[in-house]
C-alpha cells in the first residue's frame, strides 16, 4: 500500500510545481534555512512554501536555532528538514518514478 506522501506526489497536479520540486531536491541533500527555502524556491515567502508541501504529506519539520545578525545582535532562525521516514518515502517514490 503506498503511503500518504506517496499517493500525493505521484498525482501529476501536484508534482508540476517546480518551486515545490525544486526545495523537496534540496531538502533531501540537507537541513535548509528559512533564507535558503526562499532563495530555492525563488520567492521570499519560505514558509508558505513549506506548508504547502507539508498539505502534499512530507513531514517536514522545523528546528529553531539561534544566530547572530550581522549587528551581533541574537536572533532565531528556523531550519527546515525531512524526517528520515519522510527521506526514505521521497527516495523510494523517485525510484518508482525513473527520477534521478
Amino acid at each position: 500500500m503506498k503511503s500518504a506522501v506517496a499517493v500525493n506526489l505521484a498525482s501529476p497536479d501536484n508534482t508540476r510545481n517546480v518551486c515545490h520540486l525544486r526545495v523537496i531536491a534540496a531538502l533531501l541533500k540537507e537541513p535548509r534555512r528559512r533564507e535558503d527555502i526562499d532563495r530555492i524556491g525563488g520567492y521570499s515567502t519560505g514558509p508558505q512554501l513549506i506548508a504547502e508541501l507539508r498539505k502534499l504529506g512530507l513531514d517536514i519539520r522545523c528546528e529553531r536555532i539561534s544566530l547572530l545578525d550581522r549587528d551581533g545582535h541574537r536572533c532565531n532562525s528556523g531550519v527546515y528538514y525531512q524526517t528520515p521516514d519522510d527521506r526514505l518515502e521521497i527516495n523510494e517514490l523517485k525510484t518508482m518514478r525513473g527520477a534521478k
